[in-house]
């Protein structure tokens, strides 16, 4: 009787690569936060972020309140 599903090599060899990446993830994850504990975002990010999203949930562009600004 022959088998239709994937050899025994290749089940181990999918579940070693799956493992491999989830390593690589977790490893990832912890560059990001520990960069981000040593490097907080500052006040400005910070605010320039707020303002970015208001501006994605705004019916207005940026370019509308830049060319009002630079007029002043």
């Amino acid at each position: 009787m022959m088998a239709t599903g994937p050899s025994r090599s290749e089940i181990f060899r999918r579940a070693v690569e799956e493992h491999l990446r989830r390593v690589k993830e977790r490893e990832d994850v912890e560059r990001y936060i520990q960069g981000y504990l040593k490097y907080p975002e500052t006040q400005e990010e910070i605010a320039l972020a707020e303002v970015t999203l208001q501006y994605a949930s705004d019916d207005e562009s940026w370019e509308d309140d830049w060319e009002q600004a630079s007029k002043k």
